[in-house]
């Protein structure tokens, strides 16, 4: 373990934390920070795969690869896009329902659909 990056560090301390905590509200900023794009969606997947109905988890994140993987684990998810402008601060909420179709259709899907959330005039 002395030899692992700072992101699988993390990447470990983030899951055995879900796994042995007990807190129900659990707040993770930019756990993609340090990892690769593959181990960052590797990480989404796992997250939300583990977490059972009593625990709720709350991401920051700018990784269009941990967001595919939080989504492609079959667990239902919801995003909510937050935006800050000279108006105040703005969220918008994706519930699973709406997502769901945009990650079936496979064009969209190798397109990167998912970095749309992180343009600023969407």
């Amino acid at each position: 373990m002395e030899n692992a990056s700072d992101g699988v560090k993390a990447f470990i301390g983030i899951i055995i934390s879900l796994i042995a905590g007990e807190s129900d509200f659990i707040l993770v900023d930019e756990p993609e920070a340090f990892l690769h794009p593959t181990l960052s969606y590797k990480l989404g997947k796992e997250i939300t795969s583990i977490l059972n109905s009593d625990k709720r988890l709350f991401v920051a994140t700018h990784s269009a690869d941990f967001l595919m993987g939080c989504v492609q684990s079959k667990v239902g998810i919801n995003i909510v896009r937050l935006t800050y402008g000279i108006q105040g601060a703005t969220a918008r909420i994706l519930t699973q329902d709406k997502l769901k179709p945009l990650m079936q259709n496979p064009l969209l899907r190798s397109i990167g659909v998912l970095m749309l959330f992180f343009i600023m005039q969407l």
